[in-house]
């Protein structure tokens, strides 16, 4: 990707072994999870990252 490409407004933070579990659960999970804290960050509350292992 080029320096200059677009970032995404919402990221999903986490750390290297998520990651891998993250990869482990497919693309369809990421994307709940992501839409799950997306909405969350809107209400003002917080998702602990075990929550993307569920």
């Amino acid at each position: 990707m080029g320096g200059d490409s677009v970032q995404p407004a919402v990221f999903i933070p986490y750390d290297v072994e998520s990651a891998g579990h993250l990869r482990a659960l497919g693309v369809e999970r990421i994307a709940a999870y992501a839409v799950e804290l997306m909405h969350a960050k809107l209400a003002g509350e917080e998702i602990p990252p075990e929550s993307a292992l569920v």
